[in-house]
């Protein structure tokens, strides 16, 4: 009886041992870490004639703790105007269960190489299954990635996927430097208005939440500033200050919650303009310019254009709020800001959807953009009440935060 009670013992911690060994490293969890610049992968982060590389700790995890897929990820490429980062699936699992994992891609992401160090024991499993099966992206070969020949390698337990890579694309440039714990590294090595060229990690964000900031730090001052301009009546706005680099004069663009969801009511917006500045072009804007004037106005100095009255009034308000804020920006220039409260902006976002896509004159390319902001509000309005922004001008710097949802007890 001792002996068997010892042995069901020990299976029943075996069990134990397994289950939790699988929690902590193949679950979907928040699981930062620091970009060590001696691990096998930080030499691909050097690499010189690729505008973006990212290089992520325990991807398969944080990718399913953030509810990240790659269409996701594609969604915001187009949007912001870079390249989709290739995520490729690992045979069952969606992403490599692996240490780390870096994406270095060129402009129109068709050269590219993908790179993660998985678990030893997962990539010998792994490499032998592929053999048995024949399957070349575990055992590595020539493989086809949206029609574009790639490569696939093994060195150890780092696996890679490589296409349209030439021996004098590995020269080196400079070293990425140790980081605090991060979700991701990105270095983005050419300005995307109004991203600047930087490193920009993402982190935890104290609090809750997430955090999305360049090395260089946004000025607290400023960044309190603009946080008081957060508001529950308005769904969005968008303010670009003066930039003296892009020689451009402050103007901002409000979205105010809608009175309804009625699905042809154009929503309550108005654009915010300093004199010598090219406006917002209001949502919906292009289908009421025949026959149908916007309401123009001066005030404070700002030109304000809007679609009813009722949005002129609001305007007025919120530029007597931003007026002081554009005033004090001499020393820290704001170059660009936005403020969302995360699930009124995509029940507006959805709704300009769905009138753009009844019209046949709108270009399709208008409408699939305001799909594509609604793919990537949705997950974040999800667990998120607020995104906030702010793009600093000298020095360049970026500091966006994603503010969770309050919770009650």
């Amino acid at each position: 009886m001792k002996r068997l009670l010892g042995i069901a013992f020990l299976l029943v911690a075996l069990i134990v041992a397994t289950v939790l060994h699988w929690q902590h490293h193949y679950t979907p969890r928040p699981r930062p870490a620091a970009f060590d610049p001696t691990s096998p992968l930080a030499e691909l982060c050097t690499l010189e004639g690729f505008p973006l590389v990212m290089w992520m700790p325990f991807p398969h995890q944080n990718f399913g703790a953030l509810d990240v897929e790659p269409a996701y990820l594609a969604t915001i490429g187009r949007l912001a105007g870079l390249p989709a980062p290739r995520l490729l699936d690992f045979g069952p699992f969606a992403l490599p269960p692996s240490n780390e994992m870096v994406i270095v891609t060129d402009e129109a992401g068709e050269r590219f190489i993908v790179a993660a160090r998985v678990y030893p024991v997962l990539a010998a499993f792994a490499r032998l299954a592929g053999r048995l099966a024949a399957n070349p992206y575990l055992a590595g070969g020539t493989v086809y990635v949206d029609e574009r020949e790639a490569e696939v390698r093994w060195e150890g337990n780092v696996w890679s996927v490589r296409s349209g890579i030439e021996p004098s694309d590995e020269s080196a440039a400079s070293a990425l430097e140790p980081t605090t714990p991060v979700y991701a590294l990105i270095d983005l090595r050419q300005s995307v208005h109004p991203l600047p060229a930087a490193r920009i990690l993402l982190s935890p964000r104290e609090g809750g939440g997430l955090t999305l900031g360049t090395e260089n730090q946004v000025p607290d001052e400023l960044w309190q500033r603009a946080a008081a301009m957060s508001s529950p009546d308005l769904a969005l706005l968008l303010l670009e200050g003066s930039d003296p680099v892009l020689d451009t004069s402050p103007r901002g663009l409000a979205v105010f919650l809608p009175a309804d969801d009625g699905a042809w009511e154009l929503p309550s917006a108005a654009s915010l303009t300093m004199p010598g500045a090219k406006p917002w072009e209001l949502p919906g804007e292009n289908l009421i310019r025949i026959g149908r004037d916007i309401d123009t106005v001066p005030h404070a100095g700002w030109t304000l254009r809007a679609f009813d009255g009722s949005s002129l009034v609001a305007a007025r308000e919120l530029t007597d709020a931003l007026v002081p804020l554009t005033d004090q920006m001499v020393d820290d220039p704001l170059v660009w800001a936005s403020w969302r409260e995360l699930e009124p902006s995509l029940v507006e976002i959805r709704r300009i959807a769905r009138m753009l896509e009844q019209v046949p004159l709108v270009p399709a390319r208008d409408v699939e953009r305001w799909r594509d902001a609604a793919r990537v509000l949705a997950p974040l309005a999800a667990d998120h009440e607020r995104l906030m922004a702010v793009v600093a001008a000298e020095p360049r710097a970026l500091r966006l935060e994603l503010i969770p949802r309050a919770t009650t007890e």
